[in-house]
């Protein structure tokens, strides 16, 4: 039997290697869910993780592959990740959504496997491309699998893409060209920045082209000639990005992403950035795929044995060396030109395939001259890595895990020294390595050094994030001991549900973060409303002003809005007509009548409640829909400021009632009235003290101060029986 076996695998080594890749990827995709994606319990990066939540649950909902959040089209084009994850959303309660996704995540991510496989074996044997794909998939930005981010399907999805690039670069045909067509589709379904592809793909060709033939003009011809469709293409395209750029229009391409084409794409700094931005990523690797890597490239585009080793190298490092320049580009003109080497990554296989070539080429010296330049360049601009230390896992850097290391052993060297000559002497041993030693050991040990180096740098990452706590102060990888999704068991199934957004801290981040926490958990919460002021957005996706009349207390336009809005209590602006269904965490969930009217609403005061000094305010209250006149009784909460007392006169009914307030005090005043149907009466409110507070808390790091009188709510009303 084990004859018949080891005959037939023989016979077969394609099936044997697909088998082993299957076995690969659902091993390390099941140890990664188990160990550590699949435990994730609480969402940590705010708000890119509700936006992909809220896309998947609207795919489920409307069946619509199309981008809408809050009834509204979004120009948001990476709708893969969404689309993978919305099966889930559509089925499952959110909570239990979410942690499907994360194991989902682990098996999407890890499926990079078969296509690093295939990359490889365009320029490795079987063995060494196995390999390089066994390799990428440990790497340190798997940690990416515990985020509710498009960078688990965006992974793969970028591998199989340069894939498609490779083999109509290498062996030009029609086919291959609707086929690199499709794949640079794919990569900018699964992540926008991947738009940066197709500039890769003309200038990997006529690199290609060039290198082959050593002359410009002959190159241009050849190139044209072999890739008839996608010239016919990129003209089509190019006509058009002129047409939309002539009217101003070019952002559109891009969608909300527009911005990132504003302005010079190459600012002063970029140059240092991309340095550093690429060292981060040779960092998290472990050198040696940047240092052998690279090598490989520069050495291979100037002399190469075959043409698809060359079409490899060449794609290779012109991806390279864009995707650098477009994340370093990111960095210096909107990210304060912080390091964020999760823009960058994606090149990892790139350099692993590149290594693994490197280790098998036949013509080490020439591999070996390359590779001591790369770490000559890497010494050289390595210093300049800040070498920040974060708390936890940095999303946008999880490479920064190992900072804090590099801190400890660099001792009177300086970090910035340390790392410089550790990688100048990586590169020594390697180029030696290279030159002097046996190649089938020397490869061995290089690739189980980096394997090390990676599963330690990986298991430090998932310790870290399993063992932190969310910005929503609950731990990550625990029960998070509540009920997340309480509105959605309020809410009927079928019926939605609105934000009526309204401070609940006086810190801007604990707000935000209690009001993201509701939409995030609950499917009904499907719409978002603000005042005529729009204040008060803590939700990034499109929303509507309610448009309240004051005269009558009526909301425009509101036949069809959500029958129940979730709201603050101490809400001062208004209260719409309808009744508390339920009270949980600090909000209060409403059944309203539609079309929306307000019991009662306010004027006069400041946006977040608080009265302005000597400025009279007005709160109005507005009668029911009744044939006979009713009682009503308003309860108004005053608070004066922390430090400082207050004082205020309350008119209500042709009567005056004067106050005073000790620092930090908070009073219920009540006041009766008598509403005749279809009349309102008006609570005039004055403050008749000063004190300065900080500015009003419209987003993170605000340092104003203002001058306040008495703080408005929460306010309730009643009403009675006949008056």
């Amino acid at each position: 039997m084990y004859a018949r076996l080891s005959a037939w695998a023989r016979s077969h080594p394609s099936a044997v290697i697909a088998a082993a890749l299957v076995l690969l990827w659902s091993g390390v995709g099941a140890g990664l869910a188990i160990w550590y994606s699949g435990r994730i319990q609480d969402w940590s990066v705010m708000t890119d993780e509700l936006l992909y939540a809220k896309l998947a649950t609207a795919i489920s909902t409307s069946g619509s592959p199309f981008p809408e959040v809050h009834g509204s089209s979004i120009a948001v084009y990476n709708q893969l990740y969404p689309l993978l994850i919305a099966p889930f959303y559509g089925a499952l309660a959110p909570p239990e959504a979410f942690r499907a996704a994360h194991v989902l995540n682990a098996f999407v991510m890890t499926s990079a496997v078969f296509p690093v496989y295939l990359l490889g074996r365009q320029v490795l044997p079987r063995a060494w491309a196995f390999a390089a794909a066994g390799l990428s998939i440990v790497l340190p930005w798997m940690a990416l699998t515990g985020f509710l981010m498009t960078e688990a399907a965006a992974y793969p999805a970028f591998v199989w893409a340069v894939l498609g690039l490779q083999l109509t670069i290498a062996a030009p045909s029609p086919r291959r060209d609707l086929l690199a067509v499709g794949a640079l589709g794919f990569a900018i379904l699964a992540r926008t920045q991947f738009a940066v592809l197709v500039l890769v793909l003309p200038l990997a060709i006529l690199g290609h082209e060039l290198g082959t033939r050593r002359d410009l003009r002959e190159g241009i011809r050849q190139a044209v000639r072999a890739h008839r469709i996608l010239a016919v293409i990129y003209a089509v395209g190019i006509a058009l990005v002129a047409v939309l750029a002539a009217v101003g229009s070019f952002g559109r391409l891009l969608g909300v992403y527009a911005v990132t084409v504003e302005g010079s794409l190459l600012p002063s700094g970029v140059w240092a950035a991309a340095a550093r931005h690429l060292d981060a990523v040779a960092i998290g690797c472990g050198m040696v795929p940047l240092i052998l890597g690279g090598g490989w490239m520069v050495s291979t585009v100037v002399r190469s044995r075959s043409r698809s080793e060359h079409a490899l190298a060449t794609l290779s490092l012109v991806t390279v060396t864009l995707l650098t320049f477009e994340a370093a580009s990111f960095s210096v003109r909107f990210g304060d030109s912080v390091v964020r080497d999760r823009y960058l990554f994606y090149v990892v296989p790139l350099l692993v395939v590149g290594a693994a070539a490197a280790l098998q080429s036949a013509q080490r010296w020439r591999v070996a001259v390359g590779a001591g330049a790369v770490a000559i360049l890497f010494a050289v601009t390595a210093a300049q890595l800040p070498f920040t230390v974060y708390p936890g896992v940095w999303v946008d850097s999880p490479a920064s895990v190992l900072n804090e290391v590099l801190i400890e052993q660099s001792g009177a060297l300086g970090t910035g020294t340390f790392v410089a000559l550790l990688g100048l002497f990586t590169g020594v041993v390697l180029v030696l390595g290279l030159l002097l030693s046996p190649r089938i050991p020397f490869a061995i040990l290089s690739l189980v050094a980096v394997l090390a180096f990676s599963v330690l740098t990986l298991r430090s990452e998932v310790d870290r994030v399993v063992q932190g706590m969310g910005l929503s102060g609950r731990p990550l990888a625990r029960s998070p001991g509540l009920v997340l999704d309480w509105v959605d068991t309020v809410v009927p199934e079928g019926e939605q549900a609105a934000l009526l957004a309204f401070p609940v801290s006086t810190a801007w981040d604990t707000t935000a973060i209690r009001w993201w926490d509701v939409e995030f958990w609950n499917r009904s919460v499907t719409h978002a409303y603000v005042a005529m002021d729009e204040n008060f957005r803590y939700t990034p996706f499109p929303h509507r002003a309610l448009e309240i009349n004051w005269a009558t207390g009526e909301a425009h336009g509101t036949d069809d809005a959500p029958a129940y809005v979730v709201a603050a209590p101490g809400d001062s602006r208004f209260l719409l007509a309808g009744r508390e269904q339920a009270a949980n965490l600090g909000f209060a969930v409403r059944r309203v009548k539609r079309p929306y009217r307000a019991l009662w609403m306010s004027r006069g005061l400041q946006t977040d409640g608080w009265t302005t000094p000597g400025r009279p305010a007005a709160i109005r209250a507005y009668a029911r829909a009744r044939a006979r006149s009713e009682l009503v009784r308003l309860r108004i909460t005053l608070r004066a400021p922390d430090v400082t007392p207050a004082e205020y006169q309350l008119s209500a009914a042709g009567r005056t009632r004067a106050g005073a307030l000790a620092a930090a005090e908070q009073r219920t005043e009540t006041v009766r009235l008598c509403l005749s149907p279809g009349s309102l009466a008006n609570i005039g409110l004055t403050s008749t003290s000063s004190a300065q507070i900080a500015g009003v808390q419209l987003g993170p790091g605000v340092d104003e101060t203002r001058a306040v009188g008495v703080g408005v709510g929460p306010i309730s009303i009643r009403f009675y029986g006949e008056c």
